[in-house]
């Protein structure tokens, strides 16, 4: 048995991410359906997975903040639009003696599945953080700022001949986002390629890359053993001659912000009509997004409960702390807020244990207006109330914007939506060296103390 994913370039790290994670949530038993005739991958080996990815030229973005913020905080800011679609088919058979047929059938019998939107955006600070590096003179590490736009779904998944029992649970489109996630958690820079002299768009032309699992049937293989296995298949590919890969600083500070809201499609045009397609309530949404980005954001973390990290980047261990943020407008306290979304609370404790959401929104006691304190995307109803009358253009401070969001066309009016934001920054060079400083006395202390013995 096999099945196979297809990429449009093997050697894009997002890519790479996204097919560990289908490969593990379509492979992996549950124990809900572990049985001896209800094997995933026996299901799945007829099919092809084809994963496109398109990613604009950075262009320079003058509304992020206003005007007077931007120039006072950042040199440049740059913007890029990423659109990764996941669509599915049979697989085409390997003893096909034309390649042209092989593409052709490729093309026209894969389907749509599930797509993903999102705004990464680059910000170059116009002086370091810490003081040391300003009087060193050091450089400005860059920051990022992702926003998930949009994430739908087609209705046509399953497809034909999968059986529903095998799948249940198993979503392509929370595959897609948590791929996504874990991409920018590990490399926040993306590795972006680049091609001499400048910046070139992301190649269309499609590589197969096929898994042979024929003397493997067991589906119980840790997610690491099975998204190792991907890794190896998406990276053994020849490197474009023309293409070159370009490692970035990490940047000091990434950001990730998500709204919930349901809607019938985001996407895909007419997917409502699909009477197959499965939407979320406000609700479920709002629990599904809180859950999804916890269970990446607690992957990575030291099971003792704690919101710092250690990590390798570079060869050089740095310490990252995580901290996350959710909001329900109109909803004063968490426990109220668990009560709408109805979390039960083992939900709660295995999405929380080691990663701590803290509910309300960021900055609440800062004295700097709204607009200077939150980004404004574009399509995004914190923009839309930003320019509001009421909010007079966002010169109010942060605990009056929250306060007529609340009330707001998009939020208020009996309507749950939730606002999500994680920032993963880097400790300032300050703390590290003031570490290092203190660590050095105790240890010249312990010295002097057994010399004097």
């Amino acid at each position: 048995m096999s099945h196979s994913f297809v990429f449009d370039n093997k050697d894009n790290p997002v890519l790479r991410f996204i097919a560990q994670e289908l490969h593990t949530s379509l492979n992996t038993t549950t124990s809900t359906n572990a049985t001896t005739d209800s094997d995933p991958s026996a299901t799945l080996h007829a099919y092809e997975f084809r994963l496109e990815s398109f990613l604009t030229r950075p262009r320079t973005c003058t509304t992020l903040f206003p005007p007077r913020v931007q120039k006072s905080r950042y040199s440049q800011i740059l913007v890029q639009e990423r659109l990764v679609l996941l669509s599915a088919g049979p697989s085409s058979s390997k003893d096909t003696e034309a390649n042209v047929d092989k593409e052709e059938n490729m093309a026209t019998n894969q389907v749509l599945v599930a797509g993903l939107e999102v705004l990464e955006y680059t910000l170059m600070p116009l002086t370091p953080s810490s003081p040391t590096a300003r009087c060193k003179g050091s450089r400005a590490r860059e920051e990022k700022i992702i926003y998930i736009a949009k994430v739908d779904t087609s209705g046509f998944w399953p497809l034909p001949g999968l059986e529903t029992q095998t799948l249940r649970g198993k979503s392509p489109a929370q595959a897609l986002v948590k791929g996504y996630l874990r991409s920018i958690r590990v490399n926040s820079s993306h590795d972006h390629g680049f091609s001499s002299p400048s910046f070139v768009d992301t190649s269309t032309t499609s590589t197969s890359v096929v898994e042979d699992t024929s003397n493997s049937n067991d589906t119980t293989n840790s997610a690491a053993a099975a998204a190792g296995k991907m890794s190896a298949l998406s990276i053994a590919s020849t490197t474009n001659p023309t293409t070159s890969t370009i490692k970035q600083d990490r940047p000091r500070k990434t950001s990730l912000y998500i709204f919930a809201r349901a809607q019938p499609q985001y996407l895909f045009a007419n997917s409502a009509k699909n009477p197959q397609k499965r939407v979320l309530d406000d609700r479920g949404l709002v629990r599904w997004w809180k859950n999804t980005v916890a269970s990446v954001y607690t992957e990575s973390m030291d099971t003792a409960a704690t919101t710092t990290l250690e990590q390798e980047a570079e060869g050089d261990r740095k310490k990252t702390q995580v901290k996350g943020w959710w909001h329900i407008p109109g909803i004063e306290t968490e426990r109220q807020a668990h009560n709408v979304i109805r979390s039960t609370s083992s939900t709660i404790t295995s999405s929380t244990k080691a990663f701590e959401w803290t509910y309300g929104y960021p900055d609440k006691d800062s004295t700097e207006l709204a607009n200077a304190l939150i980004p404004q995307f574009p399509d995004d109803p914190k923009s839309r109330m930003m320019q509001s009358p009421s909010c007079q253009g966002g010169f109010v401070n942060i605990r009056t914007f929250w306060e007529l969001a609340a009330i707001g066309e998009e939020s208020g009016a009996g309507k749950i939506t939730g606002f999500f934001r994680v920032v993963e920054e880097a400790e300032d060079e300050d703390s590290e060296e003031e570490g290092e400083e203190v660590k050095g006395a105790v240890q010249e202390k312990a010295v002097t103390g057994m010399t004097a013995g």
